[in-house]
């Protein structure tokens, strides 16, 4: 889902300020410090496997050396980068609760909504981007020092299967089995850091309209 149907939904909805009672207060704070220590603890994980693959290169074993070394900091880049992206959003997301008058009424509430659910699409988004990096990263690593080889016997596809149709039938499999993984992984993550906590707040606000 993009912005604009995001938009498209919010514009829809009542623009009525009503004042939330305690209990549903209560749960809305509950929910939302729920989220924000979801984002916390995936920051702080971020973090660390961030530490961890920038110093990948240098434990001997990998033997990721050269052109692959180039390659390997070049692509870890570009999921650095589009981390930001999302994290940033999340951090606007944050930010905006600490405001005093954020949970008084089911305006703001309802606002808080979208702002998160537009967070996680644009997570979402940028974890299916970062697939195709994340499998990159996968194969220069565990190559163990052979990945420009088995890059250059790839390229030249062809004369490769006849040659040697195991190695293609391995990379494949192993590409697929890595690339379905990442995205039960992902689905999962959204699900269980932030999609139930969506659903959450829905019912919620279904709550203030019966």
């Amino acid at each position: 889902m993009n912005f604009d149907e995001l938009q498209k939904q919010w514009n829809n909805q009542s623009s009525d300020d009503v004042q939330i009672n305690k209990e549903s207060l209560h749960k809305t704070n509950s929910i939302i410090s729920q989220v924000n220590k979801n984002i916390k603890y995936e920051l702080i994980f971020w973090i660390f496997c961030m530490m961890f693959l920038l110093i990948v290169p240098y434990i001997e074993s990998y033997k990721i050396v050269g052109t692959s070394a180039f390659f390997y900091y070049f692509i870890l880049f570009q999921i650095f980068i589009c981390s930001l992206t999302y994290y940033r959003k999340f951090y606007l997301f944050n930010k905006s609760t600490k405001e005093n008058d954020s949970f008084k009424s089911k305006e703001n509430v309802l606002k808080m909504y979208y702002d998160l659910k537009f967070a996680v699409e644009t997570y979402r988004s940028s974890c299916y981007f970062l697939i195709p990096q994340s499998v990159a990263i996968f194969f220069i690593v565990f190559s163990y020092g052979k990945s420009e080889e088995y890059f250059y016997q790839l390229i030249n596809f062809r004369e490769t299967l006849i040659t040697n149709p195991i190695l293609i039938i391995g990379i494949l499999v192993i590409g697929i089995i890595a690339i379905a993984f990442l995205i039960i992984f992902t689905e999962w993550m959204i699900k269980q850091y932030y999609g139930k906590h969506l659903k959450q707040l829905k019912d919620l606000l279904n709550e203030f309209d019966s």
